[in-house]
């Protein structure tokens, strides 16, 4: 059975994908707007974001972010908190509202190889590429 992206009180389900300017990241965005979903898409760079607003306008809300980051964390939270209706100062006129997020797809990350690593695969190849 498919399920709504909307929940019980009539609100439309959001989520926060990380690592989506290319990869699985990209098309879990595109799959969670499919199902309806406001989807805000962060990756360090805007630009191979585009199409993903292109595709769903309105529904996805591409931002940039670096998850290396801790201010540009920061201004991420504060971005989405904003774009949700939360109040991110609170004060006695204004008491702190926590806007509900449904969804964390935590995607992005980067591999690096150790240098000896590379060398190993390198070395195991050769004998079976080169002929003897």
């Amino acid at each position: 059975m498919a399920q709504s992206a909307t929940t019980t009180e009539k609100r439309q389900k959001t989520a926060l994908v990380t690592g989506c300017s290319s990869g699985i990241g990209y098309y879990a965005a595109l799959e969670l707007a499919s199902k309806g979903y406001k989807v805000f898409a962060c990756a360090r760079r805007l630009e191979p974001m585009e199409p993903l607003k292109k595709a769903y306008p309105g529904q996805i809300i591409p931002f940039a972010m670096d998850v290396s980051s801790i201010e540009s964390i920061n201004k991420g939270y504060d971005f989405v908190f904003a774009e949700l209706g939360g109040v991110a100062s609170p004060s006695a006129d204004a008491p702190h509202s926590v806007p509900k997020l449904d969804v964390l797809y935590n995607n992005a990350g980067q591999s690096y190889f150790p240098h000896w690593s590379l060398q190993h695969k390198v070395q195991l190849s050769l004998p079976v590429q080169s002929p003897a």
